[in-house]
């Protein structure tokens, strides 16, 4: 993961965990079109899930 896509999930947990926001609301609040590619963005998405919503199961 490069610096940008480890800033892009920083800001997805912060999202997440200060705001209130649910997990999918932190996924799509904040928007990287123009900080990552698709690919990029991807790998971040599937971070942040692993992360969050599988482990509410």
């Amino acid at each position: 993961m490069n610096d940008r896509q480890k800033e892009a999930l920083e800001q997805m947990e912060r999202q997440f965990k200060t705001v209130g926001v649910t997990p999918i609301q932190a996924l799509y609040r904040l928007d990287y079109s123009d900080k990552l590619s698709k690919e990029e963005f991807d790998v971040v998405t599937k971070a942040f899930i692993n992360n969050y919503l599988f482990a509410m199961n």
